[in-house]
């Protein structure tokens, strides 16, 4: 099981890669710069992680770090993708936020009623607040994308043709979510045994791995970005365009002074 965890490992990290230079060679990146830049950081990191050995202080430090940027990325991926999502409602404004925080607050209760974290040690010791979001970050936030889901759903009466790699971003993303919390809750209800352990890795790298892939189809067959710069040919019509107003607005000014 341990050559099959490893292969699953390796097709993860060359479904990333692949998921990257799609994102790149589509001009996606520039639409999708968090989410990118969480690729990256993905693969990067399984390949340093892999050169240190895991029993050492040096490895415990490298993963804390690790840790700690990945909370920060996948949180700025959630953000770039509600915003995206949410640019598809005309006059939505500061309402996205209402959303997103009755999401957060609905998602947060539903992990502590689940879950059951220690909340009483939130009241000694400040950081173990921080700790404890960084903990339960993945279904915080996969509640906030079932619950925009179901908000816009059930409340929107003509909903918007969304964009396909808004659309399948959002639902690949979190589906993406829910596979990281139902893999943290077996760990919980299996008290990290070793085989169950290995066995629920084992799930979450597969469905991982069809989750990469979906995005690369997803990816690949979505619309290249449009380049928004002006070609020289716009410019000269443009400035012809001002020309003629001018030689209008002068004409009508003499034609005033007569």
């Amino acid at each position: 099981m341990i050559n099959i965890q490893r292969a699953l490992w390796v097709a993860s990290v060359a479904a990333q890669v692949l998921l990257i230079g799609a994102l790149i060679s589509r001009g996606l990146a520039r639409r999708f710069p968090f989410f990118t830049v969480y690729l990256a950081f993905e693969v990067l990191s399984d390949v340093l992680l892999m050169q240190i050995d895991y029993r050492t202080v040096a490895y415990a430090e490298a993963y804390r770090i690790y840790a700690f940027a990945t909370v920060l990325l996948r949180l700025g991926v959630a953000c770039e993708l509600f915003e995206r999502i949410c640019q598809y409602f005309r006059g939505m404004g500061a309402f996205r936020f209402l959303i997103a925080g009755a999401g957060i607050g609905l998602s947060g209760l539903f992990t502590v009623v689940t879950f059951r974290p220690h909340l009483g040690a939130w009241l000694h010791f400040p950081q173990r607040l921080v700790l404890e979001i960084e903990r339960w970050e993945t279904e915080i936030l996969a509640g906030l994308f079932i619950f925009t889901w179901l908000f816009f759903r059930l409340t929107v009466a003509h909903k918007p043709k969304f964009d396909l790699a808004v659309r399948r971003h959002w639902a690949i993303f979190t589906v993406y979510l829910t596979i990281s919390s139902a893999a943290r809750l077996g760990l919980i209800l299996t008290a990290s045994r070793e085989r169950p352990v290995l066995s629920i890795n084992i799930a979450m790298l597969s469905g991982d791995c069809l989750c990469f892939f979906a995005w690369l189809r997803t990816m690949r067959n979505s619309r290249p970005e449009r380049d928004e710069r002006v070609s020289e040919v716009e410019i000269t019509k443009a400035e012809l365009r001002g020309q003629e107003l001018l030689d209008v607005a002068r004409w009508i000014g003499e034609a005033a002074r007569r």
